[in-house]
């Protein structure tokens, strides 16, 4: 099992400022650092979150160039999946040819999974968060029907440039307005998400299991239990259940011990990244996940 913290965070929390903010040379100084403190602590695994596409063309020319280490990457907020159930076709086509080029720079950066979200929908009722933009998506039905020929079409090009699509389980609310509200997301329930996988039926097109975002349902351990096969990714934090909060490990409800017991006893062998915006109780929540993942924590 390889573990990691985002490096794009990490990056941030060392220098003050993003990738986006750096010109090419900073960005490969900046990647080159954080990977070899990342190795000092024991990590061999990182995930990036960048917001434009021209840093991430920049950023794929200091990743080809890294050894030994495992890059996984978060879509770009512009090109989320999440948009492909729009109602306006423009918008949608340049969503997808967004990801198209995500995942050609991907490749070209040695980078393995990239990470997706499920498409949104208009809920057309109240109680939903994004409610300011929500008419802008295709009611669930055709929203469904829109979003998956979308997904199958990005599979197909994903599995010719060897790049890995990690669909990601959603979480059950989050906190907008001040206020506790549904996500009108596709992929929060175990079964929506395995039917989802089920429609798309591309083996190129798995899933990044969020810890977090399962911990809004049930027990992580429960939803992952008998998937673990169909799981190439996991993004680890912790939350009291209610809502999304990306919280510190041991902070919140969620039963590590259990759940990696799950991913032991199925053979989970691939990438777990700890996913929160980074601070001093980073190096605690590694020595966690190496408890639990059997790494020293030395």
């Amino acid at each position: 099992m390889r573990i990691g913290i985002f490096i794009s965070s990490f990056v941030n929390f060392l220098y003050g400022r993003s990738l986006d903010d750096m010109n090419p040379g900073e960005i490969e100084d900046a990647i080159t650092r954080c990977v070899r403190i990342m190795r000092d602590l024991g990590l061999d695994c990182a995930e990036i979150s960048v917001l434009e596409m021209e840093t991430l063309r920049r950023l794929c020319k200091a990743t080809s160039k890294v050894e030994d280490f495992y890059f996984t990457i978060h879509e770009l907020g512009r090109y989320g999946a999440t948009k492909l159930s729009l109602i306006d076709e423009d918008e949608r086509r340049e969503v997808i040819d967004g990801l198209k080029e995500t995942i050609d720079y991907s490749s070209e950066g040695n980078i393995k999974v990239l990470t997706i979200h499920p498409a949104s929908f208009n809920p057309s009722e109240s109680g939903y968060a994004y409610d300011d933009i929500v008419d802008r998506y295709y009611e669930p039905s055709k929203a469904w029907e829109i979003s998956i020929g979308l997904l199958k079409e990005l599979a197909s090009y994903a599995s010719k440039r060897d790049v890995m699509l990690g669909l990601e389980n959603m979480p059950r609310a989050v906190l907008y307005k001040n206020e506790i509200r549904r996500v009108p997301h596709f992929g929060v329930s175990r079964s929506e998400l395995l039917s989802l996988l089920s429609s798309i039926n591309n083996d190129n097109l798995k899933i990044t299991f969020d810890v977090g975002h399962a911990n809004t349902v049930c027990q992580p351990c429960d939803y992952i239990r008998e998937i673990v096969n169909e799981t190439v990714h996991i993004h680890l934090h912790d939350n009291d259940g209610r809502y999304d909060q990306h919280a510190p490990l041991g902070t919140g409800t969620v039963n590590l011990h259990f759940f990696f017991k799950v991913l032991r006893d199925e053979g989970y062998s691939r990438s777990i990244v700890i996913e929160r915006a980074i601070d001093n109780r980073i190096y605690d929540d590694i020595k966690i996940l190496k408890h639990y993942a059997g790494r020293s924590s030395d």
